[in-house]
């Protein structure tokens, strides 16, 4: 599955060849050190550059020393040592959490072609899963990058299977068209284009980089959270209704953007009970990483879900590492 996703990229064989070894090293470790666990693949394409992206999830023991773990020749189980190690060189980007009784989650991307343009400020990350036994997920996603400006929607669809997706590509479409529209505006546009379906909740941000400023409003049950170091969170408000169908009071919101903030949006197909306090470090790791823990310990596995976690990029890197 993996090999036939990177040939969609149309990735070199070499290419294709990095991704089988990651994926098999990646199950094989699930597999020695944790029994069982979850693959997650996804794909992208932004500007000149293709991306696969692999997600390794478990809820095993944990690793005490991670960065004994990473040396090669260093087994706990026996083997030669040398899987984490090769991950981590196969891939343009890697990150890993882990600690004793909270598992491990390990974070791979191989991009190919050319270098990513550096003009985009919001470095992001999204898990989206359909709920168990589903084929399509009513839930879904998208970011959109313009100079000094990063605009990202989470939507939630009516119901499950195709009729809730069809909602959400509707106002995932729009999003997209409806580019120089404000939070509040293009909630009450996309109301208008997403009657005759089932209908959907959705949040809106909309950062402002030279200004430093957010400006965001959501309809529906979106929850979302703008963190930064020491201070509380500042809640996302979502006010009661469905896009399509009663949509209710729209009021856009604006907050500055903290130093080191980090934005997390998600379905209610994630319990709202996370707290990123009680992984110590896991704030400071790529945000796909992020997306994926939470997803791993918090999704209620009955329902469609879609986590988004977003920071500001680090000029001086080309690519978190």
């Amino acid at each position: 599955m993996a090999t036939r996703l990177a040939e969609v990229l149309q990735f070199s064989e070499s290419d294709v060849g990095r991704v089988a070894l990651v994926v098999t090293e990646a199950t094989t470790n699930i597999a020695r050190h944790a029994g069982r666990g979850e693959i997650l693949l996804r794909r992208t394409t932004m500007d000149a550059t293709a991306d696969f992206e692999l997600l390794a999830l478990d809820n095993g023991p944990g690793m005490t020393n991670v960065a004994a773990c990473m040396r090669d020749g260093f087994s706990t189980a026996g083997s030669s040592g040398d899987g984490m190690g090769a991950i981590a060189r196969l891939s343009t980007t890697f990150d890993i959490f882990s600690a004793p009784g909270k598992g491990t989650a390990l974070f791979s991307r191989i991009s190919v072609r050319r270098e990513r343009s550096l003009g985009s400020q919001l470095l992001w990350g999204a898990v989206g899963v359909p709920m168990l036994g589903g084929d399509v997920s009513g839930d879904g996603y998208a970011v959109d990058e313009a100079p000094g400006r990063s605009r990202i929607l989470v939507v939630d669809g009516v119901g499950h299977g195709i009729h809730a997706f069809d909602a959400a590509q509707k106002a995932i479409g729009g999003f997209h068209r409806m580019s120089d529209e404000g939070p509040a505006s293009l909630l009450r546009a996309l109301d208008q284009d997403l009657r005759g379906t089932r209908g959907a909740a959705a949040v809106t941000v909309d950062i402002s980089w030279p200004d430093r400023e957010v400006r965001y409003a959501g309809v529906g049950n979106i929850a979302g959270m703008l963190l930064s170091p020491g201070e509380k969170g500042t809640g996302l408000v979502s006010h009661p209704g469905t896009l399509g169908q009663a949509t209710g009071r729209v009021q856009e919101f604006t907050r500055r953007w903290p130093a080191r903030a980090l934005l997390v949006v998600h379905s209610d197909g994630l319990s709202s009970r996370w707290d990123l306090e009680t992984y110590p470090g896991l704030s400071q790791r790529d945000p796909s990483l992020i997306a994926g823990v939470l997803y791993r310990d918090f999704h209620t596995r009955n329902d469609d879900v879609v986590v988004l976690v977003c920071r500001e990029r680090d000029p001086r890197l080309k690519e978190a590492t």
